[in-house]
């Protein structure tokens, strides 16, 4: 059994909280999540983890899940941002782990 999923940024919420979604490519559930997201801006750098993608309890096989940064302290539009994703088959970011690092600009 494998851990894979694809990361890609969806949305600027609020102009200070960036969410990606989480495409599960693997054939392992997706449980939880810890997540870095840095602005090159600012250089500010926050950090989420959880053991829910957006409503959803866990990303099974072919689904897709949301992560949702914490608010940066000022509005992200346009900046480049960078997204460092950790998904694991357990809750606790434990079992089987697959990490993943995007680069995009925020919107």
């Amino acid at each position: 059994m494998s851990m894979n999923f694809v990361a890609s940024y969806k949305d600027t919420s609020g102009k200070t909280d960036v969410i990606v979604n989480v495409r599960n490519t693997g054939n392992l559930a997706l449980q939880s999540y810890s997540a870095t997201f840095k602005d090159s801006v600012t250089s500010e750098i926050l950090t989420v983890s959880g053991n829910k993608f957006g409503n959803v309890a866990k990303v099974s096989v072919g689904n897709i899940g949301v992560i949702t940064s914490p608010s940066f302290s000022a509005s992200t539009i346009g900046h480049a941002m960078t997204a460092t994703i950790k998904c694991c088959s357990d809750d606790g970011q434990t079992g089987k782990c697959f990490s993943v690092k995007i680069n995009f600009e925020s919107e």
